[in-house]
Parts: C-alpha cells; sequence; structure tokens
C-alpha cells in the first residue's frame, strides 16, 4: 500500500507530473540486429595474443560496418587523416579526451563519434596485436563506459515514447490522456500530451531554475536538494512532500539530450542512481517513501509559437490494482496534471517578464536558453514533420547499455 500511496500522492501534486516514472519495453536491441551491423577484423589464433584476449575482445567489439554505398542508410565515417603517424597508444587517448570534453557539455554525438572512430581505425583499419589492446583499453574506459551508459538512456526515452499499446482515457483539443496496464496489473504506464501556449525556452525555465521549483509547485514541502554537480543537461535532486505523517521522496537524475538537427528536447528520468556518490542522503526510516521512477519526456516547439510535450512514465503500484480502481483514479487525476504543467509554465513565462525566471533566462549563465532558443529555430526551419521513429531507429556505432527498466514489483524476491 505504500507504494501505491506514493504514486497518488506524487501524481496527484501539482507540478510534479513530468517527475514521475518510466518505462522502456525494448531498449536493448535486437542480438541478431546488432550481429548484422558487427564486423569486427579479428581471426581465433591471431599471433601474440592469448586466446582468453582474443575472446574478450570479440565479445566487446560492438563496431557496425561503414557502409560505403551512397545510401540514405550509410554511416558516414568522418575523416581519419588525424590518425596518420600517431600511435595506438595517443589515438586512445585522444579519442577519450575529445570524448570526456564534449560530454562535459553533454554533446553525446560528437562524444560517440571520438570513440566510435578510434575504434574503428584502432580494429578495423590496422588490427595489430597493440592496436587491438589500446581498442580494448578503450572500450573498457571510464568514459566509453559512461557514453554507453547515455546512449542506453536516450535509446531508453526515445523505446519509451515511441511504444504502442495505449487506451485512450480522454482527449481535449489541446491535450489527451493514454493508459497501458500490465498484464500483471501491479504497474502501469500513461503517456499526457499537451500543448503550452509559450515557447520552449520559457516553459523550461519552470524545470530548469531548480532553486526556484517550490515557487512554481507550493506543494513541494521545502526546496528542491540538488547533489553532486548539476549542468543543465544532468542533474541530480530530491523532491519532498509531506503527506500526513508521510514523507514522499522523489530522488531523481534527470538526463537532457538536445536532437539539433529535430529540433526537440528529450529527458530521461530514473530514480536509480549511484546515491552514495552523489551525496545523496540515506532513507530515513519508515515513514520515509521513495518510490521507483522512470519517465521520458520529449519538449517539442510547435507550429503555434508553442510548445507540445508528450510525457511517458511507468508507475510501479507494487499491488494489483482492479481496473475500476485504476481508471477511476488516472481519469480524475489526468485533468489535474494537465493544469498543473500549465500553471507551472505560467508562472514562469508570464508577469512581463519581471519575475525570477524571467531574470533567469535574461541573464542564462549555463547558455541553456539560448540553446532551446536554437532547437527552436531547428523545429521552425525543418522541412517535414516530426517522428519519433526517427530517433528510436537511429543507429549507434557503439552498442549503448540499457538501463534497468524491470519495475521492484515484478522482480524475484531475494
Amino acid at each position: 500500500w505504500k507504494p501505491f500511496l506514493a504514486f497518488l500522492t506524487c501524481r496527484a501534486s501539482p507540478g510534479l507530473v513530468k517527475r514521475m516514472g518510466q518505462q522502456l519495453d525494448s531498449c536493448c536491441k535486437d542480438p541478431s540486429a546488432v550481429a548484422d551491423e558487427v564486423s569486427v577484423a579479428l581471426t581465433s589464433g591471431t599471433p601474440g595474443l592469448s586466446e582468453d584476449i582474443v575472446k574478450g575482445i570479440n565479445e566487446e567489439a560492438h563496431v557496425t560496418n561503414f557502409n560505403v554505398e551512397e545510401d540514405s542508410n550509410a554511416i558516414v565515417v568522418h575523416d581519419t587523416d588525424a590518425f596518420v603517424g600517431k600511435s595506438a597508444s595517443e589515438i586512445a587517448a585522444e579519442a577519450m579526451k575529445a570524448a570526456k570534453e564534449n560530454l562535459e557539455l553533454f554533446f553525446l554525438d560528437d562524444a560517440e563519434d571520438a570513440i566510435s572512430t578510434a575504434l574503428h581505425e584502432l580494429e578495423q583499419v590496422r588490427g595489430s596485436d597493440t592496436d587491438r589492446l589500446a581498442a580494448k583499453d578503450l572500450r573498457e574506459s571510464e568514459v566509453c563506459s559512461e557514453v554507453r551508459k547515455r546512449l542506453g538512456q536516450f535509446d531508453a526515452a526515445c523505446s519509451m515514447l515511441g511504444s504502442a499499446g495505449f487506451n485512450l482515457l480522454w482527449e481535449k483539443p489541446d491535450s489527451r490522456f493514454e493508459l497501458k496496464v500490465d498484464s500483471s496489473r501491479k504497474w502501469f504506464d500513461f503517456r499526457l500530451t499537451v500543448d503550452l501556449p509559450y515557447p520552449l525556452s520559457e516553459v523550461m525555465v519552470q524545470a530548469e531554475e531548480t532553486d526556484l521549483g517550490h515557487k512554481a509547485q507550493p506543494q513541494l514541502a521545502k526546496p528542491i536538494d540538488m547533489f553532486g554537480t548539476p549542468t543543465p543537461w544532468l542533474k541530480t535532486y530530491m523532491l519532498s512532500l509531506q503527506i500526513g505523517p508521510f514523507t514522499i521522496e522523489l530522488g531523481q537524475e534527470c538526463f537532457r539530450y538536445r536532437a539539433k538537427s529535430a529540433g526537440v528536447l528529450i529527458e530521461h528520468i530514473t530514480s536509480d542512481f549511484d546515491e552514495v556518490t552523489v551525496g545523496m542522503p540515506a532513507k530515513g526510516g519508515w515513514r520515509t517513501i521513495r518510490p521507483w521512477i522512470r519517465v521520458a519526456n520529449i519538449w517539442k516547439p510547435n507550429d503555434k509559437g508553442g510548445t507540445t510535450l508528450t510525457q511517458v512514465s511507468r508507475v510501479d503500484a507494487g499491488v494489483v490494482i482492479p481496473s475500476w480502481i485504476l481508471n477511476t483514479v488516472t481519469w480524475t487525476l489526468g485533468g489535474n496534471f494537465v493544469e498543473d504543467i500549465r500553471k507551472a509554465a505560467k508562472i514562469a513565462a508570464e508577469e512581463g517578464g519581471n519575475n525570477e525566471w524571467s531574470k533567469r533566462m535574461a541573464a542564462d549563465k549555463d547558455g541553456f536558453y539560448e540553446e532551446m532558443r536554437k532547437l527552436e529555430r531547428a523545429r521552425a526551419q525543418a522541412k517535414t514533420a516530426f517522428e519519433i521513429k526517427a530517433l528510436r531507429d537511429h543507429r549507434w556505432r557503439l552498442q549503448p547499455t540499457p538501463p534497468d527498466m524491470t519495475p521492484p514489483s515484478t522482480k524475484p524476491s531475494k
């Protein structure tokens, strides 16, 4: 009953709808599809390498074929002249350095490109023992692991946003609410779509300026606590609500990906992260509840000059929920969610530009709002309608590390 209480209280809380749960039905690429993309220039019995090392490299080398034909599905290989005259260790070191620098700015595509292009040079173009060992070190590096993790989160969000099987509960001119229930009836997904009459750069201010969050969302028990080293593209925080004798703590990591050519912003929000590393305090007593959370958001500038938010959340109730209760609760609360989002966006976007949020937008100390305006311009210049399928089907040259999307209530007891 406690997880279900957490669901009810959090879902009913104004402004918190974008911070609740997440689903992924198929974040992990099908092994046969991956195998079709893999081409590793290794053979058994390679001189100078032990059998175990060769086996390990083969298992880890998820490098795709580089299609040299000029078709729409070809993967373009960047100019590798920069590798001329450099040793294997220099190539690997430079790739790690470039990937790290791009990750700090969260240019995920460029970080992935730096590593995958170096791996292609070492594993497929050169292929000596020394090159393969350098490639193995690059694959096992901390920065490569981080890139693959973020790629997995991106894929998870896209799979979640593009999943099928939802049933429409209600629809209005500017919003709709859909529901998909797992066969166990212990967890469910919902998809909310709402049009907001404000541009992306103004809508996002209520979510970005976290120290002002409690003013836009007065139901919060206190200001949002931040942990680690937050950036506009990756932040870890705690939202706290007091519901009678219970404290609801929403510990979340939010990763943002800006799809620059498509002109949209994608968010992956999860409750699974290393709390100790970021310095988050341990959970208190039995009256403190920390719900399991998975959320995927896509913020898209629309042709009316506003922003369309599509949010897909996975909620783990922890108990079997009768259909009539689930339908009644979601039907009733769905309309409230939409109003909560509108209110939070309105507080930050209006009042003649004289409020605290407007001043933060004008200062733009991290360049975040200019990045949002770039997405607005890119979307306005796009010649085709946006479809999440285009992002969901994107092929990375590195194999992403998919996050665990299984609700705790469905896992076997230890």
